[in-house]
């Protein structure tokens, strides 16, 4: 489109030009007419080999308005408007509280990613045009900071669309990523603490499922998952398990042999003197996706070493996970657990 814009002002300038040298000929001024055709040849033809037009003078800040270079993730700024980026969206959510906004994770062919956002007043409007997990060329957005309760990712800004951005479907295609995911161990979810810089992402085995009640009655789900020999507790709590694009229960009934489980975005909080995780308004949990780790898994915990796993959750120091017991885990005094599915 940009070229083709470019072609139609290059050919609008050298028609005037060429009516005007015409008119020159009329009133007879034969040699000025000649130096003026001359001059036409010279600067208003493209060079061979060019994309578009030559121009000079006022034209210049015109040529560099309409040549837009193709940018990537890690190009942006916090400035400016956005020069066109191709990006695939994996996921989609709203925040917990601020539910005028609506929020995705995408990813470029590079394998980085970033939030976009579409709020307010162009909140519907992104919510018809952006959908998992098709591709997008977007241009024409701002890259504001992020707040502490935005934020889900490393970045510490995203993209602004609205009304006035320029989004086109992009045929889909193997460059850019399906899956995008930000695995930490126990051990560095421990060192991340209760205000992480982002919410990380966690693959394990599932070694058990449990529906649980808070004590206000609200419904929950545990979830115990084992990475290599760390165990490690997740609670989805109910606006995660009511979105079935969030969380799909119907996959795990009934398990299967091995299942791997992701949890994206986990949000640590202290309970009763213990670091728990649990899920934000960002996290998705996927079960045995097509990624290299599931496979991994599968093969560890199918040979015959089989890690046994150590005791679960987080305490808030080193010193207490040595005396942190597997009962006051899997039984918190904030919740009641109605039935436990064992898998192993």
């Amino acid at each position: 489109m940009v070229v083709v814009r470019m072609c139609l002002r290059f050919r609008d300038r050298l028609v005037i030009k060429l009516v005007r040298s015409v008119l020159i000929l009329r009133r007879g001024l034969g040699f000025f007419s000649c130096i003026s055709l001359m001059l036409i040849m010279r600067y208003a033809l493209p060079l061979p080999g060019s994309l578009g037009c030559i121009v000079t003078g006022d034209d210049t800040n015109v040529a560099r308005n309409e040549i837009q270079i193709m940018v990537t993730i890690s190009d942006l700024k916090c400035d400016g408007v956005g020069a066109p980026i191709q990006v695939r969206i994996l996921r989609k959510w709203k925040h917990d509280v601020r539910r005028y906004e609506t929020w995705y994770l995408a990813v470029d062919r590079f394998g980085d990613a970033i939030q976009i956002l579409g709020q307010r007043t162009n909140q519907a409007y992104i919510e018809s045009i952006l959908n998992v997990p098709n591709c997008y060329t977007i241009s024409e957005y701002s890259c504001p900071e992020l707040d502490r309760h935005q934020k889900v990712l490393e970045n510490n800004f995203y993209i602004d669309v609205g009304l006035n951005s320029i989004i086109s479907p992009l045929p889909d295609t193997v460059t850019i990523p399906t899956t995008w995911f930000r695995f930490v161990s126990k051990p560095e979810l421990i060192d991340l603490g209760e205000t992480p810089p982002y919410f990380p992402d966690f693959i394990g085995v599932l070694s058990k499922i449990r529906d649980c009640t808070k004590q206000d009655g609200q419904s929950f789900i545990l979830l115990i998952l084992i990475d290599n020999s760390n165990e490690v507790a997740v609670n989805l709590w109910k606006k995660c398990i009511t979105i079935p694009t969030k969380f799909d229960r119907s996959l795990l009934i009934p398990l299967p042999a091995i299942t791997v489980v992701v949890v994206t975005n986990l949000k640590s909080s202290i309970s009763a003197g213990v670091l728990r995780h649990g899920s934000s308004h960002g996290t998705h949990v996927y079960v045995n996706p097509q990624i290299p780790e599931t496979t991994s898994l599968i093969n560890l915990f199918s040979g015959p070493m089989r890690p046994q796993s150590a005791p679960s959750g987080i305490p808030t120091t080193l010193k207490d996970i040595k005396l942190k017991t597997r009962s006051k885990l899997l039984h918190p005094s904030q919740a009641l657990c109605s039935k436990t599915i064992g898998v192993r």
